[in-house]
């Protein structure tokens, strides 16, 4: 059988991709969706670029790395749009997304990319609504000891903080969490790694 990564996983639907074609249709790193019932995969016809193989479900929807842009999938409409990231020269590092009113509400992080330093970092925040909105940007950031993590639920965002914002010695990696409404940031923890955030 043909290697399989990139896991993602709904109370309805079962997202992965293979390296290899074990489908028709299905081009190398397509993604498929298999109901969680059981059954033969639908070929989405989307690919990731290789060595990408982060794929969340949540709800209805589903969201994988799709070159210098986010793809959502709405399984109930059988649609697909995305996230574009505008910044030149930056790409996607990690990204989480919550089900808000019905609606995909994304945290990702962008940095790194030609021209650009792996450690400038910016978290935006987006909605169908709202678009992109920065939430935070570290300038300098020490990669061997910053590792960009996010992770939301509906109600509050969780991800890493660098002090000084700017670069600079001492530096310190905390985690904060803060309302999706808005608000202060709260630190709850030191730095992580596989952050997750559930209720």
């Amino acid at each position: 059988s043909a290697p399989f990564a990139g896991r993602g996983m709904s109370a309805d639907w079962i997202y992965g991709h293979w390296f290899s074609r074990p489908a028709a249709g299905c081009t190398t790193n397509c993604i498929l969706r298999w109901p969680a019932t059981g059954g033969a995969p639908t070929v989405l016809g989307a690919s990731q670029p290789a060595g990408s193989s982060s794929i969340v479900a949540k709800g209805q929807y589903a969201a994988w790395l799709n070159g210098n842009s986010i793809t959502i999938h709405d399984a109930q409409a059988g649609t697909f749009d995305g996230i574009v990231i505008r910044t030149a020269g930056r790409g996607v590092i990690s990204f989480d997304f919550a089900v808000v009113g019905g609606a995909p509400l994304f945290y990702y992080w962008v940095g790194g990319g030609a021209g650009v330093p792996t450690q400038d970092v910016s978290l935006f925040r987006w909605t169908e609504a709202t678009d992109e909105e920065l939430v935070t940007a570290f300038d300098d950031t020490d990669t061997s000891i910053f590792n960009p993590q996010v992770a939301v639920d509906g109600q509050y965002v969780a991800y890493n903080a660098w002090t000084p914002p700017s670069g600079g010695s001492p530096a310190t990696v905390t985690t904060v969490v803060r309302p999706v409404s808005g608000g202060s940031p709260t630190t709850i923890g030191g730095a992580p790694r596989d952050l997750a955030m559930m209720d």
